[in-house]
């Protein structure tokens, strides 16, 4: 395959952001194309996805099959999407994906060559059987039914030695960091240092990337020194700015200016209701969530005091979230920005049976979390002023619509919920 093939599908997977995709492109190819060089290359690829995901329904044929393998999961047919690297290691570890306390009925997973496959136009192969048996024809049925209901197509002549195909047209949103891109070829390589947390990023980068994929999603907690030009400058987010260690901020797609030294004040924020703690900060609640964070942000004066507060409009619809895939998915122990369409993405991928959990806080502190329980989505807001919670067993709709106003009206709107219940901590 071609660097370009290779880019391409990666790119319409949307699996991973740009820095490791590009990353991974000269890696497949064994040292025939430089970071630089795929880097490119793989412009003008997201480029073209990203304007045509804008035509795209509200509703994908990938949303329908999501859909279709939360429904399968939740009735106990352990699904995942995009598991493993093949169907021999699929199958190896699928076991691996069942709840300690609740043997699954049988299981269901397309793997990364099947993805790629159907991202380049064929049909989707979908694997299933029984934990340790072999294939059942039952499970296959109910598994396509599943399928059928959302409005895909299947081919299956029910054989249990016969994967089930389903016809689709392959359209997987990008959002938020899994959209960024550099805006242009970069310039000067700027030095990067992670001297405060856990985050792993090369010892230099071209300043485009470092500008618009790097810095605006720096996990919470995480301060970077950036050198360049003879200067250096050590630099930390606070939900929607950079915050360098003088005190002055730039608007999180502006962090390079820090260094250089030619922030607009007009573009600067102040501190706002985060006050000068940085994110790292926050102390988990006990909540029953248990080591799911509660927020415990101290509002403050901070370095630039409020003059500069209303010189730049916040970012509107965001969130910090942090999450994981219980118990070998995706990730994201650190806070990083998502908008609310980004956080209902990952929800909505969440494996429902195996303590999986999602984590937002807003811009003014407010926590919004949930974790999926044996089927059931649990939803709350701690509030440790009174050592208890506020949530309900909730519909995957009304944790969406919580996320959406927290993102978009920075407020915690779980109290307006029917039937929530306090849990004392």
């Amino acid at each position: 395959m071609t660097a370009n093939g290779y880019l391409r599908t990666a790119v319409a997977l949307g699996r991973y952001d740009w820095v490791t995709l590009v990353h991974d492109c000269t890696e497949y190819l064994d040292g025939e194309i430089t970071e630089a060089e795929a880097g490119e290359l793989a412009g003008p690829h997201f480029a073209a996805h990203l304007s045509a995901q804008t035509g795209w329904p509200e509703r994908t044929d990938n949303d329908r099959l999501t859909d279709a393998f939360r429904a399968l999961d939740r009735a106990g047919i352990i699904a995942r999407e995009d598991f493993a690297c093949c169907q021999n290691c699929g199958v190896d570890e699928i076991g691996a994906e069942a709840p300690a306390d609740d043997p699954a009925r049988g299981y269901v997973f397309y793997h990364e060559q099947d993805a790629a496959g159907a991202a380049e136009g064929g049909n989707l192969w979908l694997a299933y059987g029984l934990i340790g048996q072999p294939p059942s024809v039952e499970i296959g049925r109910e598994i396509a039914s599943a399928v059928r209901a959302e409005g895909l197509r299947v081919d299956w002549d029910e054989s249990p030695d016969q994967r089930i195909s389903v016809r689709m047209r392959w359209a997987r949103r990008r959002h938020g960091r899994m959209a960024a891109c550099p805006s242009g070829p970069g310039g000067a390589e700027i030095g990067v240092e992670v001297v405060e947390g856990e985050h792993r990023l090369p010892p230099r980068l071209p300043d485009t990337v470092l500008r618009d994929v790097e810095l605006p999603w720096l996990p919470a907690g995480v301060s970077v020194r950036l050198s360049g030009g003879g200067r250096s400058v050590v630099v930390h987010r606070e939900f929607d700015r950079l915050v360098a260690a003088d005190g002055r901020s730039a608007g999180r797609f502006d962090g390079l200016s820090l260094l250089t030294g030619t922030e607009n004040p007009s573009r600067s924020r102040g501190p706002g209701p985060l006050g000068g703690v940085q994110a790292a900060s926050r102390s988990p609640g006990p909540g029953p969530l248990g080591g799911v964070q509660a927020a415990s942000r101290s509002p403050g004066p901070g370095p630039l005091g409020g003059a500069q507060a209303a010189a730049l409009s916040p970012e509107p619809d965001l969130l910090d979230v942090t999450f994981q895939a219980m118990p070998t998915g995706a990730r994201q122990p650190l806070g990083r920005p998502m908008t609310s369409a980004e956080a209902i993405d990952v929800l909505r991928r969440l494996p429902t049976r195996t303590d999986s959990w999602l984590s937002a806080l807003g811009r003014s502190g407010g926590c919004v979390q949930m974790r999926w329980e044996n089927g059931r989505l649990w939803l709350e807001t701690p509030d440790p002023a009174v050592s208890a919670s506020v949530g309900k067993h909730a519909t995957l709709a009304e944790a969406e619509r919580m996320l959406t106003v927290l993102a978009t009206e920075d407020r915690v709107a779980i109290s307006e919920l029917p039937e929530v219940i306090t849990l004392a901590w």
